[in-house]
């Protein structure tokens, strides 16, 4: 007799090019398909051709637009406007419990802490078995958002998985939380080629959304310093807005506002620095990108993400801002800066820029870590084995 599929449901909150979309992206196209059926519900698609490659990967994929709940370091939600959301979409919330039941999932997946108001009614109305996947870093205080998103995952996930001991030290204390580091995909052979002779520039690159948490000024202040001292540094922004309607940046500035990109591109203007820089949108095919870089920066304190991971796994040491050494192993694979120091931050690219061998140490150190820390089949395994074990199939 052929033993049925596992029907495996997973929840996000977007697809688009960030990172973790493209964590639970190498999920899906790494499980075993011959064990699993993939059911895919994603609250928004901003990416149509990124959208694709979810489609190969599922069996069904449904966008749903169900209320999020924000309170992570990143974004926090008003709960009086949570509270307005979750009134006027309680037929989405009803549609989507009619869609797991339909379904007859056996297991639903959750990828974003923005959903964790959901876990009382759905384990309420169904059966299944619920993953709950902690990519954001939660803030734990007395607030109703933390109290509603922290409870609920405790209480009603049966196991929890956190991409870094930073997300995980909420739950702590929960004998089902597990660490598992976010994915890579490595290739049967590594490509890479690490010799840099564009003018003998030092290239130094930063990529992901252009956000304020990401800290892009920070890093523009540390070239000034840089270049002040050595004419070398080139620095390569990926995930860089155009140059927006200078009347509109100015309107938002005197609302109170402010505005990310008024403030970038003034301090490029205004202290020089348009020679050093090269800026780049968004864009799917980033290996280009890891390609030409010497040193790879991420200066918002968070040492940890996705981004970091690539520019591991290309043997590109890395410099961040932060205490955390999950991935960047202070003097081992990379340095770590203090949080919002600039000149701290351009000392220690200094320090890295000046010793090619440094870089190379680092730079292979790193890649032994991201490759037995975050390889795409092994994280599949690992997570395979999480949903057999709810199931008593192992």
């Amino acid at each position: 007799m052929i033993e049925r599929k596992i029907k495996l449901g997973f929840l996000i909150s977007d697809i688009a090019y960030g990172g973790a979309a493209k964590s639970v992206y190498l999920l899906l196209k790494n499980i075993d398909k011959s064990k699993f059926e993939i059911y895919l519900f994603t609250n928004s698609i901003n990416n149509k051709l990124f959208l694709k490659d979810f489609e190969r990967e599922s069996t069904v994929l449904n966008k749903v637009d169900l209320p999020t709940l924000h309170y992570h370091i990143t974004s926090k939600t008003v709960y009086k406007s949570f509270q307005k959301e979750l009134q006027s979409k309680q037929e989405n919330i009803k549609n989507f419990v009619e869609f797991i039941k339909t379904y007859k999932l056996d297991i639903l997946h959750i990828n974003t802490t923005l959903f964790a108001y959901l876990l009382p009614e759905i384990k309420k109305l169904t059966n299944l078995k619920i993953v709950y996947h902690i990519r954001e870093l939660l803030i734990e205080d007395h607030s109703l958002q933390s109290k509603t998103i922290i409870n609920n995952i405790k209480l009603y996930a049966d196991r929890i998985i956190a991409i870094s001991e930073n997300e995980a030290e909420v739950f702590s204390t929960c004998e089902k939380m597990r660490v598992i580091a976010n994915p890579y995909e490595f290739k049967d052979e590594f490509r890479r080629n690490n010799s840099n002779s564009k003018n003998d520039k030092i290239r130094i690159g930063m990529f992901g959304n252009f956000k304020k948490g990401r800290n892009h000024l920070l890093l523009l202040r540390s070239l000034k310093y840089l270049v002040k001292i050595n004419k070398k540094y080139k620095f390569i922004f990926v995930g860089i807005r155009k140059k927006r309607n200078i009347i509109l940046m100015w309107i938002k500035k005197l609302l109170g506002r402010g505005d990310l990109d008024l403030k970038f591109y003034r301090c490029i203007k205004k202290h020089n620095l348009k020679p050093y820089v090269e800026l780049y949108p968004n864009t799917p095919n980033i290996q280009e990108h890891l390609n030409s870089i010497d040193i790879y920066v991420r200066p918002d304190g968070l040492p940890w993400g996705r981004d970091i991971i690539e520019a591991m796994a290309n043997k590109i040491p890395v410099v961040a801002t932060g205490t955390s050494q999950f991935y960047v192993k202070n003097k081992v694979t990379g340095l770590l800066a203090k949080p919002d120091d600039h000149i701290d931050l351009a000392d220690k690219i200094i320090e890295l820029a000046e010793n090619a061998n440094t870089r190379k140490v680092y730079a292979e150190k790193g890649y032994e870590i991201i490759k037995e820390m975050c390889d795409s089949n092994k994280h599949a395994k690992m997570i395979e084995n999480i949903y057999e074990s709810l199931l008593g199939k192992n």
